[in-house]
């Protein structure tokens, strides 16, 4: 995909970031089922996703695009079940890399900025997300503000996000 970087230096560097911020949360961005993607391109990016520890991808299956270089020099030869399968496979390992991140985060306390807020018989579910971008979710009896900073200690986690308390101290 005409990348100017290889695969051992991006490596270099997510290393030394995590080596500076070990609590750090990166996030990629994937396509998969690009023209030409071989069974051997897409267990390398497999590979990868897994070492690397993304617990966040914005992954889409490739679609040809009429007018772009892509689709002038690369026939689409990747089949559609081919491209879901993987993009279900790249999918399942970062919600596993996810979980393990966010389980890491129970018992802590963070600031975290309410931005939505769904109340249902004297329970209020409000969303937010951590500076890192983790989803938060925090049970109240009474709503909390949209667009207000909240003290909060993670309580529970899974591979979405995680569930908190707000935290007095």
């Amino acid at each position: 995909m005409n990348r100017h970087y290889s695969i051992a230096h991006y490596t270099e560097l997510i290393n030394k970031i995590r080596t500076t911020l070990p609590d750090i949360s990166i996030s990629t961005d994937l396509i998969v089922g690009f023209a030409g993607e071989t069974v051997s391109d897409f267990k390398a990016t497999e590979k990868l996703v897994k070492s690397l520890k993304f617990n966040l991808s914005f992954t889409s299956q490739y679609s040809q695009r009429t007018g772009t270089v892509a689709a002038k020099l690369y026939p689409d030869d990747v089949t559609q079940e081919t491209k879901k399968e993987r993009f279900n496979i790249i999918n399942t390992q970062i919600g596993k890399n996810a979980k393990i991140y966010n389980e890491q985060l129970v018992g802590k306390t963070f600031e975290v900025l309410i931005d939505a807020v769904n109340c249902e018989e004297k329970k209020c579910k409000n969303i937010g997300k951590l500076a890192n971008y983790t989803a938060v979710h925090v049970i109240t009896k009474e709503p909390l503000k949209v667009g207000e900073f909240y003290q909060v200690k993670i309580t529970q986690a899974d591979a979405w996000g995680v569930l908190a308390e707000i935290y007095v101290n």
